[in-house]
């Protein structure tokens, strides 16, 4: 079993629950919930691995006592069962619960979290510029509660008091968001971009709802008082279609296709039609897919056969990205001594990122593990793509071998197809998702092979897939987009985003983008040249894209700044890229369709921009 993995080590408070401590949002940033704080890492892209197997993360902290300082603690009625009160815990300032939703439902298209605090208010935090670096701030809490509207005081209270919750998938633009109260009541709201969250239904079972877990056909698992319900939703709709009885409360509720699995601290519950199949089992410390993984690091299938993964035990969560190797572990290192530990209540993490169970690795199956990567990359985030290079790079024994073969193979398969693709869209005038489409597809194929090709297992292969051809491809992509071709905004988007591919420190790749350029002007039968937006400083005169290069403009003044990289620009509407510095303007990336918003920005690495500070 292959061993190697790269490490992310912090310190913070307690884990919350098991099936919420780690998670992947859909952009590939990783969410570490603690009481004390909601983690979110996302990996500096570039920056690459030392040989002790450290993964560099950028790591922004939203801690507990910015939600819950100026609002009273939760007091419960003498008639509550103070037991449940327990679960997970109960503390001053900490967070109870988290969950990301789909992308798109943030600012700049992002992620955002929906949790529930230690007083059990839920709220919704998105980053309103940069997902990285932060600020989150809270952007909606819930305080209207119309199904309690004719119920007495304390069952208000109890109805306004959260204690799960879970963001279903993204269908037609919608997300659904679903609470389970301590009032007994499951609560829905729908929710479309960035606006508010809309109140859609409400259920009331007998018991406190303290667990929720949607599917993808939008059923959700429900767990009140002794029972496991199965509510589907329909038409604005929730109606209970199957119950069993299940005690005490599940660690794990987790849908594998339409089959329901739940796990409590003695059993493994398998939830198929007519009956329940419960397996014998110890606690629950993850999901790994169809797998659940117990506190001494062994992997438990739904069929109750077992095996050791290559980790180590004391684990918190796990958490892998669908169907590809790419795995995230958490796991608690030693504790501090106790006197030390009951004081500060901190506790020392390592986020591990291995190889998934059941993987061979050796020299002959290294190819094959590498390129069971590649199509995954392609169509995921570029965080994403960026944890797959390397794990790849890090498990073939013969890069030499390995990059030859890459060389072909992404020749073949991925640069012939899509510059196909391209001549079609020219020549058919295709719709904008076609378009968008092969931009992501161009966009994912750049940045793969500039950080493979950057890699120490790959030094002296430049000629990998000829990367500055991409920026032709990518540049003539955005030169057919959205409107007319006499539109003035068009033009002036496409001098934007020509602009910022100009940034490109590659004598090829500016060459090769001012052939595209006037090719763009002679297919289009513009007039005049594509302008870039930029004046001389000395005579006013406008910037041709031609003389970008060079910094000048038509009469021969020299810029006093450099246009191409945009250095020294010192503006509001100036971002900077966390990865390599390059600067770009707010307008030009704001011109840029991209499939993950939030994530896209550097043209060069693809790392984000950040407003200056």
């Amino acid at each position: 079993m292959h061993s190697a993995a790269w490490t992310t080590a912090f310190t913070s408070g307690s884990a919350v629950a098991p099936a919420q401590c780690i998670q992947w949002s859909e952009e590939g940033q990783l969410l570490v919930a603690t009481t004390d704080a909601l983690h979110i890492l996302t990996p500096r892209i570039g920056l690459f691995p030392e040989r002790n197997g450290t993964l560099d993360h950028a790591v922004y902290s939203l801690h507990a006592h910015t939600s819950t300082a100026a609002h009273p603690r939760y007091e419960p009625s003498l008639d509550e069962d103070r037991a449940t009160l327990a679960l997970p815990y109960e503390a001053t300032e900490a967070w109870r619960a988290a969950k990301w939703s789909p992308a798109g439902f943030g600012p700049h298209g992002a992620c955002v979290l929906a949790t529930i605090d230690a007083r059990q208010r839920l709220a919704v935090y998105a980053a309103e510029q940069d997902t990285v670096r932060g600020p989150w701030t809270c952007v909606e809490t819930v305080k209207d509660f119309p199904y309690a509207a004719q119920r007495t005081d304390d069952a208000r209270r109890l109805a306004s008091s959260f204690l799960a919750l879970d963001c279903s998938s993204c269908i037609h633009g919608e997300m659904l968001l679903a609470a389970g109260t301590r009032g007994g009541d499951l609560v829905v709201w729908s929710k479309r971009g960035t606006a508010p969250l809309n109140f859609v239904t409400s259920l009331r079972f007998d018991a406190p709802v303290d667990a929720v877990q949607w599917d993808a056909a939008r059923e959700i698992a429900v767990h009140a008082g002794a029972t496991l319900y199965v509510v589907r939703m329909a038409h604005s709709t929730a109606d209970i279609v199957q119950l069993w009885p299940l005690a005490p409360r599940p660690s794990l509720v987790a849908w594998d296709r339409a089959v329901l699995h739940a796990a409590t601290p003695m059993r493994l519950h398998t939830f198929t039609e007519p009956s329940a199949v419960a397996l014998p089992m110890r606690y629950v410390a993850g999901q790994l897919g169809k797998d659940v993984v117990l506190d001494d690091g062994t992997v438990c299938a739904w069929d109750n056969t077992h095996h050791k993964p290559s980790f180590a035990p004391a684990l918190c969560g796990i958490a892998p990205w669908q169907a590809t190797p790419l795995l995230a572990v958490l796991r608690r290192e030693t504790e501090r001594a106790t006197w030390r530990y009951a004081v500060t209540r901190r506790t020392e993490y390592t986020l591990y990122m291995p190889l998934v169970h059941g993987w061979d690795i050796n020299d002959d199956a290294a190819a094959s593990v590498f390129w069971d990567l590649v199509p995954s990359s392609l169509a995921s985030p570029p965080l994403l793509a960026w944890r797959a290079v390397l794990l790849a790079c890090a498990l073939c024994g013969s890069p030499a071998a390995l990059s030859e073969a890459l060389c072909a193979r992404l020749h073949t398969e991925y640069l012939v197809p899509l510059a196909a693709r391209l001549e079609r869209c020219w020549e058919a005038r295709a719709p904008m998702d076609a378009w968008r489409s092969l931009v992501h597809d161009a966009q994912s194929l750049r940045w793969l092979v500039d950080w493979i090709d950057a890699q120490p297992y790959m030094q002296g292969k430049r000629s990998l897939c000829s990367v500055h051809a991409w920026s032709d491809v990518i540049a003539a992509v955005v030169a057919a987009l959205a409107a007319p071709a006499d539109d003035a905004a068009f033009k002036e988007r496409l001098g934007a985003r020509l602009m910022l591919l100009a940034q490109a420190s590659d004598e090829r790749t500016r060459t090769i983008l001012e052939q595209v350029a006037k090719r763009t002007t002679s297919r289009t039968q513009w007039a005049e040249p594509i302008a870039l937006g930029e004046t001389c400083p000395a005579c006013d005169a406008p910037l041709a894209f031609q003389l970008a290069r060079y910094t000048q403009c038509a009469a021969g003044h020299v810029f006093e700044r450099c246009v191409a990289t945009h250095a020294v620009i010192d503006t509001t509407d100036t971002l900077s890229c966390v990865g390599c510095g390059r600067n770009a303007l707010r307008a030009a990336l704001d011109a840029m369709p991209g499939p993950f918003p939030a994530v896209d920005a550097c043209a060069q690495c693809g790392n984000r921009y950040r407003a200056p500070r």
